[in-house]
C-alpha cells in the first residue's frame, strides 16, 4: 500500500475505529464487497465507506472460509449479510467470475449497488448525483469508455438484464469490460469520462473524487495521492 493511503487509514482507524455497520430492511441501497484475504486494513476500509456513505446502505460481504475467523473477530458484532465464497481464495479471476454470476445479483435485493474491493478508499460524502447512472466507475480503458469495477456504482436490474441478454461466462473479458460494453449496446445511461473520474480515480485525476481505487497499485503519481489524502475531511 502506498504511504499516503497507509497513513490515512491509520489515522482514520484511530478516530473512527468504533464505527459499525448494521443493515436495516428499510434501506434502499446496498454495498457489495468481495474480499478473500485477512488484511489488517480491511475493517477500516469498511468503516471508511460507512462514514462517507451515511445511512441507508446494507452491506453484503462475500468472503472465503479461510478469512472467516478474521471476519468474525473484527466484524462479528455487525448486523450484515455474509456469504461464503466457494473458492480457497479470492483473486482477480474469482472476482470476475462472481460478478458475472447471476446468483450474486439475485442475492442482493436493493436496486442501487456500490461494489468495492479492499484496495479502495472513500474520500468525501456520498452524493445522490451518482444515482442517475446505470453504471459508473473510474475510467480505465478504451479512451475512458470502460468503467473499472473495483469501485463502481451499478443498477442491479441492468446487471441482471445484461447477464440475460449476453452470456458473460462464455467470454474471457473482465467483468467490468463485459458490463460496460453490454450496457452500451443496451443504450443504458453511462457517464462521460470526466464525470466517471469525478466519481472515482484510478489513473485519471481531475478533482477530489468520491473514492479511489488501487491504493496498493501506484496507478497515480505519489504527489496526486498525497493531494487527494490531504483533502479528505473526517
Amino acid at each position: 500500500m502506498e504511504q499516503p493511503f497507509y497513513e490515512f487509514l491509520t489515522a482514520f482507524a484511530q478516530k473512527h475505529g468504533d464505527i459499525e455497520w448494521h443493515n436495516h430492511p428499510g434501506n434502499e441501497r446496498a454495498v457489495v464487497c468481495i474480499e478473500g484475504t485477512a488484511r489488517w486494513f480491511f475493517p477500516t476500509v469498511l468503516r471508511n465507506f460507512r462514514h462517507f456513505l451515511g445511512e441507508g446502505w446494507n452491506l453484503y460481504l462475500f468472503h472465503t472460509e479461510y478469512n472467516e475467523p478474521f471476519i468474525l473477530e473484527h466484524l462479528g458484532a455487525w448486523e450484515i449479510q455474509r456469504f461464503k465464497v466457494n473458492h480457497p481464495r479470492v483473486n482477480a479471476h474469482v472476482f470476475n467470475v462472481l460478478c458475472k454470476d447471476l446468483a450474486l445479483w439475485s442475492m442482493v435485493k436493493e436496486e442501487n449497488v456500490l461494489v468495492f474491493e479492499a484496495d479502495t478508499i472513500a474520500c468525501k460524502p456520498w452524493s445522490a448525483e451518482w444515482l442517475q447512472w446505470d453504471m459508473i466507475g473510474a475510467p480505465c480503458g478504451e479512451g475512458g469508455r470502460i468503467y473499472n469495477g473495483g469501485l463502481s456504482l451499478r443498477r442491479r436490474s441492468k446487471m441482471i438484464e445484461a447477464l440475460g441478454r449476453f452470456d458473460a461466462l462464455l467470454t474471457d473479458e473482465q467483468e467490468d469490460i463485459f458490463f460496460t460494453k453490454a450496457l452500451r449496446i443496451m443504450g443504458a445511461r453511462l457517464p462521460n469520462g470526466y464525470d466517471a473520474a469525478r466519481f472515482a480515480v484510478e489513473n485519471e485525476y481531475y478533482e477530489q473524487p468520491f473514492g479511489l481505487h488501487g491504493t496498493d497499485k501506484a496507478y497515480i503519481p505519489l504527489t496526486v495521492a498525497e493531494k487527494i489524502v490531504r483533502q479528505i475531511e473526517f
